[in-house]
């Protein structure tokens, strides 16, 4: 499954930063040390193992983390909820911490916040903050060792004033190098050179649009810029001569987004030698060199969870690194790395988890349990990656061969599967003692558990799930009761003469939609009742029809169910169309609906759930099962009980957990949350949108609605394209009716049936 949360491009200026992330190409083999070595036959031994440390007791953050001259570890941090500010040191690699002046300026009375801090190696620090009781004089500070400090005036580029007297640019990142040179970065990605000492701006290094500060380590800053990642050596002869890692250490992946802060990549160096960490692993990189080491493996451990964030790295010694990252409940941790000769490599145990899309959401799963199970490998498999033109139908039955010879997966991700055709074929485990003991552990949404339930029997079990809904006025929401009824509601705005479009989505995306919300009125199992296919395509072209600018449509590319949430909500918000569609699947998409319904001028605005006649739908996401030929059935069992974990259900993402603990402990997380949104109409005109925090009602709404719910969409992959196909030559124009539903009847019952 993959997934896509969209705003319309052209209309919103986004208050984060986003710069693209990178992924690290797996290149290069092991040696003795970091990966191990053995003759045929033997048991490979030599891994980095996994400790998270304990940091000092009420820590609510860490605003920073340096390594000094002479080893020792210095932190500074916010206690108390944020009350106090103390500056911690180690001597022992963050075994153990105790309290150290920090200089009176930096308490947190005088500075309540800060948006960038920095600690050197000869006990520097450089903090960009917001001083004064109420935080908003922004300003620099540099701090000697003796917590001697004064105010640095940096000239940056480009600083205006909001005329509400915010400040247009400031430094938000810093970063020391041996020599004492200061590093930052602003908001317009301008990367300045400050003399430490005096601090006074002595040069520049990277300046564009996606310029970023990844670490400095020693008289190294790395850091990003037009598509690259340069090494500045500030001892270097040439003052500032930089060079560039090649690509066989770092590729763009340019689907992403960059949160200030957060980081894909962070480094370490020590003479020519560079180390970095990555969601793939700790690697080892020789100056000069083509290829990088992978010290350590991040598919066992926590690296390789997407929903972590990387601070920084510190390479200890030769058997020893330590990260500051963030995890994925925005916590801080320091993560230790240790060199142990007698572990395997790879652990003992294998399980294997095949899902046919690939999502964060199962590789932090996967991450979540191996935590738990240090002596389990899983090896996640991916039908279609999106990197070859493999279809689903061809994936599908690759994986079904693989199942019938005894080499099938153990875990099967049962999205976008025939899963009433796998349970009639005995394909899949009788789970029922999973899910009774799920049920006992955990308060769920236990009417969303039945989805696979067969004869008293579950054979698999979604751990997330998402809603369709419809958002507009009152006359909208209550026609959303059927698609039919949607259809001729949207067809009398259109004749009202309306300017804006009423609905203005693609062919593609509507008929997403419209699949989601009507499917399971006529499929059932393998059977297609043709009246309502055509009902359904009837509707869909009344929709479709109602608006005649095709251009501007709004095109969600997706494969499978995607989370494309609440993409149109700002579109409603700002007049451009009548009736939003979409998805909830997330904390971050109900505080989206509920800001534009309630700040809308000149409308009432609601939503509801878009249903298929008596039918409460909702769209199972993160479904697993287990093959009855797997060999490692409690193995499997563990993994499934780890999906429906509070811990894992409580992250946001893609999916609202099926585990009401988890679901109550994800819109908590809301709280006390603010922001702004500030994007322009089609006219240029300015329009900004405070983001509203779901109050105990709303969400109490939800849940209410939630459980209501009784029916499952369709979410056979295979069927969802075969619809897309017919569907779009029919609307387009390119195909007739008649022809559009014998045709999909015939490919659907085709493959149904096999």
């Amino acid at each position: 499954m993959q997934v896509t949360s969209r705003f319309s491009g052209h209309r919103l200026l986004l208050w984060l930063l986003c710069l693209l992330l990178l992924i690290i190409s797996l290149t290069g083999c092991g040696n003795a040390a970091p990966e191990g070595s053995t003759s045929a036959g033997e048991t490979a031994k030599g891994r980095f193992l996994e400790e998270e440390l304990t940091l000092p007791e009420d820590i609510t953050m860490v605003e920073t983390i340096g390594r000094l001259s002479d080893g020792s570890l210095e932190m500074m941090a916010l206690t108390g909820d944020g009350a106090e500010r103390k500056l911690f040191s180690s001597k022992n690699n963050g075994g153990s911490w105790e309290e150290i002046a920090l200089p009176k300026e930096l308490d947190a009375a005088n500075c309540p916040f800060t948006y960038a801090a920095a600690i050197s190696a000869d006990g520097k620090i450089f903090v960009n903050g917001g001083f004064g009781a109420d935080g908003s004089s922004m300003e620099n500070w540099l701090f000697a060792a003796d917590g001697q400090g004064r105010k640095l005036d940096i000239p940056l580029k480009d600083t205006e004033s909001s005329g509400d007297g915010s400040v247009g640019n400031f430094v938000s990142e810093g970063e020391f190098t041996e020599d004492g040179s200061l590093f930052a970065l602003d908001l317009q990605q301008n990367i300045y050179r400050i003399n430490g000492e005096t601090g006074e701006v002595s040069g520049t290094a990277g300046t564009s649009d996606d310029a970023r500060i990844f670490n400095a380590s020693g008289n190294r800053l790395f850091y990003f810029s037009e598509g690259e990642i340069h090494v500045l050596r500030t001892d270097a002869e040439e003052n500032g001569a930089d060079s560039v890692l090649p690509d066989a250490v770092v590729e763009e992946n340019t689907d992403n987004s960059y949160v200030q802060g957060d980081k894909t990549m962070v480094f370490d160096s020590d003479g020519d030698d560079i180390f970095y960490a990555s969601h793939q692993g700790i690697y080892h990189y020789n100056t000069g060199g083509s290829v990088s080491e992978q010290m350590v493996n991040g598919e066992l451990n926590s690296l390789g969870n997407p929903n972590t964030s990387f601070r920084k790295l510190f390479h200890i010694n030769e058997d020893t690194f330590l990260l500051w990252a963030k995890d994925e409940s925005d916590r801080d941790v320091l993560l230790k790395y240790a060199y142990s000769a007698d572990a395997s490599t790879v652990p003992d145990k294998e399980l294997t988890v095949y899902a046919l899309e690939d999502s964060s959401e199962i590789r932090q799963a996967i991450s979540a349990f191996q935590k738990e199970h240090a002596d389990i490998y899983v090896n996640l498999k991916i039908g279609r990656s999106g990197d070859n033109a493999v279809t689903a139908d061809d994936a599908l039955r690759t994986l079904n061969s693989d199942i019938m010879a005894g080499e099938g997966p153990d875990v099967i991700i049962l999205d976008g599967m025939p899963v009433d055709n796998y349970i009639e074929k005995g394909l899949l485990m009788d789970i029922s003692d999973v899910a009774e003991e799920i049920k006992k552990d955990s308060s769920l949404f236990e009417n969303l558990c039945e989805v696979y339930k067969k004869d008293e029997k579950y054979y698999g079990l979604p751990s997330r799930f998402l809603l369709p809904f419809v958002e507009g006025e009152k006359q909208a929401v209550d026609a959303a009761g059927t698609v039919e009824g949607l259809a001729s509601h949207i067809q009398s705005l259109a004749q009202n003469g309306n300017d804006n479009p009423v609905i203005n989505l693609s062919a593609k995306t509507l008929l997403g939609y419209l699949f989601d919300a009507d499917s399971a009125g006529w499929i059932d199992g393998a059977k297609v009742d043709q009246a309502g296919l055509q009902k359904f395509f009837e509707a869909a072209k009344t929709i479709y029809d109602a608006d005649s600018d095709k251009e501007n449509a709004l095109d969600l590319e997706t494969q499978g169910i995607a989370n494309v949430g609440s993409s149109g909500t700002l579109d409603l918000f700002i007049g451009d169309i009548d009736v939003n569609l979409g998805t909830i699947g997330s904390d971050a998409d109900l505080m989206a609906i509920l800001s534009v319904n309630q700040q809308t001028k000149g409308k009432t605005f609601s939503y509801g759930l878009f249903n298929n006649q008596e039918q409460k739908i909702f769209i199972p996401y993160l479904s697993a099962g287990i093959s009855s030929k797997s060999t490692h059935a409690e193995e499997a069992k563990a993994f499934i009980k780890t999906m429906f974990s509070e811990e894992v259900g409580s992250v946001s993402g893609n999916g609202l957990p099926v585990n009401r603990t988890a679901f109550e402990a994800l819109m908590q997380q809301e709280e006390g949350a603010s922001g702004a949104m500030a994007f322009s109409n089609e006219d240029g005109e300015m329009i900004s949108l405070d983001m509203t925090v779901p109050t105990e009602e709303d969400v109490k709404a939800l849940s209410g609605i939630i459980d209501s719910l009784d029916t499952a969409a369709v979410t056979d992959t295979v069927v969802r394209e075969q619809i897309n196909e017919q569907g779009e030559a029919y609307l387009n124009g390119n195909q007739s009716l008649e022809d559009t539903v014998q045709t999909a009847m015939q490919k659907i019952q085709l493959y149904l049936s096999e």
